[in-house]
């Protein structure tokens, strides 16, 4: 699935924090892959500043994240659990787009 920067950094606060075992291990390798690595931070300019990202917008493509199915199916039910409790915001519509929209139901 492509990513841009902002999907990726909503993707990773609306992934669990809690679990079962099974669950957790999917999140810490979906997290893996969402992280930014070094030469992304450096080529996309990504800086922290408190709890916010800014980045160069003109530079920040969208990479391929190869999150497994066991994954896409937790930030589904992530994100669908975020929209029952009217937590969505319309920063969220992209990613919502891509994660139920776009993808077949399980």
């Amino acid at each position: 699935m492509k990513l841009g920067v902002a999907n990726r950094l909503l993707l990773l606060g609306l992934l669990p924090e809690q679990g079962n075992i099974l669950t957790l291990r999917v999140v810490r390798e979906a997290r893996q892959l969402l992280e930014f690595k070094a030469d992304e931070v450096n080529r996309f300019e990504i800086v922290q500043s408190g709890p916010s990202f800014r980045w160069n917008q003109e530079k920040a493509e969208e990479v391929e994240i190869a999150l497994s199915d066991a994954a896409l199916g937790i930030a589904r039910e992530a994100i669908k659990k975020q929209d029952a409790e009217n937590k969505l915001t319309v920063v969220h519509i992209p990613l919502w787009e891509k994660l139920v929209e776009s993808m077949p139901s399980t």
